[in-house]
Order: structure tokens, then C-alpha cells, then sequence
């Protein structure tokens, strides 16, 4: 199953319940909210989406986003992108 989460990658309890799915075979995405930040240093397996990334980042992760730009409008078009790309089965906000 193909899950996204739309939540901050910079919290902790974003990673938590990430973590709670690690290992369950799901594709899990993350789509970070938060603009300009460093990520969770724990935040491992899933993907993040990021419509701008501060720093490197964690790990273990895989980020993925547009170019460079720090608008809301331009978040909400990539979140309709991811939503578009990824195809997820479960949206959990």
C-alpha cells in the first residue's frame, strides 16, 4: 500500500509514526509542510517531499522536490503534484 503523510518532517512525532510503519512493506511518503527546515535527524525510511529543504538531509532518506522557490501557492501546486505522482492509496494529514 502506498501511503503519503502530510505533516512536518521536523517533528518528532511525524517521525514516530513513520517509524511505526517502517518495516510493514508499505511505500511510505512524506510530504514536509514545513518550508525551510533541516528535517528530523531520525527521520528514516520513506520518501519526503520537500518544496524546500533546509541542509542536508537524514540519512536513510530519500527527498525528492520541485526547484528552489518559497511561496505557499507554489507548495499547494506541489502537493497536487505529489498527490498526482505518488497515486497514494491512503492520505494521512
Amino acid at each position: 500500500m502506498r501511503v503519503l503523510i502530510v505533516g512536518m518532517a521536523t517533528s518528532v512525532h511525524t517521525v514516530r509514526f513513520i517509524e511505526l510503519l517502517d518495516g510493514s512493506g508499505h511505500d511510505v511518503h512524506l510530504f514536509d509542510t514545513a518550508l525551510s527546515a533541516q528535517p528530523h535527524p531520525d527521520l528514516t525510511g520513506c520518501h519526503i517531499h520537500a518544496t524546500n529543504l533546509a541542509g542536508e538531509p537524514p540519512a536513510g532518506a530519500t527527498v525528492e522536490g520541485p526547484p528552489a522557490g518559497d511561496t505557499c501557492p507554489r507548495q499547494l501546486d506541489h502537493l497536487r503534484w505529489v498527490i498526482d505522482t505518488v497515486a497514494p492509496d491512503v492520505i494521512h494529514v
